[in-house]
């Protein structure tokens, strides 16, 4: 207990008691991602957001495949150009408002 009594949030017992400075790293990184998040849906809206998400996978894919030295497999290549085409005409031919 600490001086006035209170147990200390490291004490033998606590979900803290292992936690280093070090470990708020991980913590603090996922609240700024949160806080990005919300800021490019007030910003950009939803659609915007899903087609950025998107793109960041295809990119993630082939980054991956090019570090990995690892061709990307037939339905790989078949999805990407499917998000591609499929980005492409929403982007070209937008839903009309009703």
């Amino acid at each position: 207990a600490t001086k006035n009594g209170r147990k200390s949030l490291r004490e033998e017992g606590s979900i803290f008691r292992y936690w280093t400075p070090f470990s708020l790293i991980p913590v603090t990184v996922r609240a700024l991602g949160g806080v990005l998040t919300a800021l490019v849906h007030k910003h950009a809206g939803a659609t915007r957001k899903g087609f950025a998400l998107i793109l960041g996978l295809v990119m993630t894919g082939v980054t991956q495949s090019v570090v990995e030295r690892e061709r990307l497999s037939m339905d790989e290549l078949l999805a990407m150009g499917l998000v591609i085409l499929s980005s492409y005409l929403h982007l070209c031919y937008p839903p009309l408002a009703v």
